[in-house]
């Protein structure tokens, strides 16, 4: 797996939505933790609670147990969003539920003037879809259990907690992935991105 020995980001973000934007979802809170040769860095992560232009609806406190009260004296979108770019660069970005959170970082990026992300994406609720096709849930809680991991996090539902889970359970997906045959970041790609599914990757390496 030598190109998974490269720089890896999971990140997450936590959301509000905008009544008066048209329900827009406004980021409240991102995380990232880096991954280097397939070991958790801890020591290089982002973080930061984000002032919305906006109050946090009832439901999104519901879920994250984020409060106007704790983001009031944050910094706003345009002051954090150029710090996490340049923490993320041009690495691969791992995240659960992909599409949402790219779709949201993208809104915000280019409101702010700045192009697209168009690092690598690779999600774990995808995989999950593919590795366990017979299973109907795949929370995070629902495929940590699966897999046996039992995570001391105090803040789930919170950015960082939930980076950490998706860090673990990206981890151990890579080892249930090399049962496939399936060993490089372009693989995980491609598995994520495309139609392809897991059993062909043994089947191309016949031929």
């Amino acid at each position: 797996m030598d190109s998974l020995k490269k720089r890896l980001v999971v990140f997450d973000l936590e959301t509000t939505n905008a009544p008066e934007r048209n329900y827009r979802h406004e980021i409240i809170e991102i995380a990232a933790i880096e991954i280097m040769e397939g070991k958790i860095s801890a020591s290089d992560a982002f973080y930061s609670l984000v002032k919305p232009p906006c109050r946090i609806q009832p439901h999104n406190y519901r879920v994250s147990g984020i409060s106007d009260d704790m983001v009031r004296d944050a910094l706003v979108i345009s002051q954090v969003l150029p710090k996490f770019l340049d923490f993320i660069g041009n690495d691969p970005l791992i995240a659960h539920g992909m599409s949402f959170d790219s779709r949201v970082l993208n809104e915000q990026t280019t409101a702010l003037g700045h192009n697209e992300v168009s690092n690598m994406l690779l999600d774990t609720l995808t995989l999950s879809r593919k590795i366990y096709k017979k299973e109907k849930t795949h929370s995070l809680d629902a495929i940590m259990q699966r897999l046996g991991i039992k995570p001391s996090i105090k803040h789930r539902h919170r950015a960082l907690g939930d980076v950490e889970c998706t860090v673990m359970v990206f981890l151990k997906f890579l080892e249930i992935l090399k049962q496939y045959d399936i060993t490089t970041l372009e693989d995980i790609d491609h598995l994520c991105n495309t139609d392809c599914d897991i059993e062909d990757f043994q089947q191309f390496r016949l031929f």
